[in-house]
């Protein structure tokens, strides 16, 4: 049996999330969450970083709370800014001591931006909230290929809660391997190829599910490509191929006509039960 989250986060001593506390405290408070998160990552299999890497950034990394308003380069008020190359991260001192009660908002804050010192894609928290949510990885597909003599990759991951129930996945792309990404984008998944209220009916859903897929788009350098993974391979383990088409050829008349791009080996595998 996993040892419940909030147990780690009872590690933080409650003086570091007082109102009136020293921002010494608030600094050893938002270390102590960090180190306490990090012993969650051998639980959450396929995590991009190991506890070692999380543990080097939060020794490495300076911690300044501020009371300045803090912009995002997309011109957002954020709680907190993180920068890799300073390997520091500043932290609102107002909005720190506003989620004083809130012990996962402080979770998810802190493993976002440690994240961030360590390069990882966080967004829409999705990896911060595999930990303070407790999602597990239930299955990954992945797709390594090369175009131009460079490696580059795809990578699905199925995910389910723990505590709260949920179910999504994870997609991402980018140069290198899965393995060894050096750049990694979100992407979103494009269309379905089946309509939800066959998906829905349970005398149609086997059938409907064996036959269909799921498609995403995404780039390399100019190159917009499409491609679908088999609904099944989302659950069974194994080897399987897709086929990637480039959708930048218009007829005369504007009508697109994808080319085929290449044919890509991928692979399902399940999380080994510990």
């Amino acid at each position: 049996m996993k040892t419940p989250l909030f147990i780690f986060f009872l590690a933080i001593s409650l003086s570091a999330l007082s109102a009136n506390a020293d921002t010494a405290e608030y600094i050893e408070g938002f270390t102590h969450t960090g180190k306490a998160a990090a012993k969650l990552i051998n639980q959450n299999s396929g995590f991009p970083v190991t506890e070692e890497q999380m543990l080097e950034a939060i020794y490495t990394t300076k911690i300044e709370f501020v009371k300045d308003r803090l912009i995002s380069p997309q011109g957002i008020e954020v709680d907190a800014l993180n920068f890799p190359s300073k390997k520091l991260i500043q932290v609102n001192l107002a909005r720190w001591e506003g989620y004083a009660s809130e012990s996962t908002q402080i979770a998810r804050l802190v493993v976002h931006e440690y994240l961030g010192i360590l390069k990882v894609n966080d967004a829409e928290y999705y990896w911060s909230e595999s930990l303070t949510k407790r999602r597990q990885i239930t299955n990954s597909i992945v797709c390594n290929y090369e175009f131009e003599n460079r490696p580059y990759y795809l990578k699905v991951l199925s995910a389910e809660g723990v505590n709260e129930g949920f179910k999504g996945s994870y997609l991402s792309s980018g140069q290198g391997t899965a393995d060894h990404p050096i750049t990694s984008e979100l992407l979103n998944f494009s269309s379905y190829d089946f309509k939800w209220s066959d998906v829905f009916d349970e005398k149609k859903r086997d059938s409907v599910l064996q036959r269909s897929g799921v498609g995403f788009s995404w780039k390399i350098d100019n190159h917009p490509l499409h491609a679908r993974v088999p609904y099944k391979a989302f659950s069974n383990a194994g080897k399987f191929t897709i086929e990637v088409f480039e959708l930048s050829n218009f007829a005369p008349d504007g009508l697109l006509l994808p080319r085929h791009f290449a044919t890509i080996s991928c692979e399902t595998t399940k999380p080994q039960e510990p």
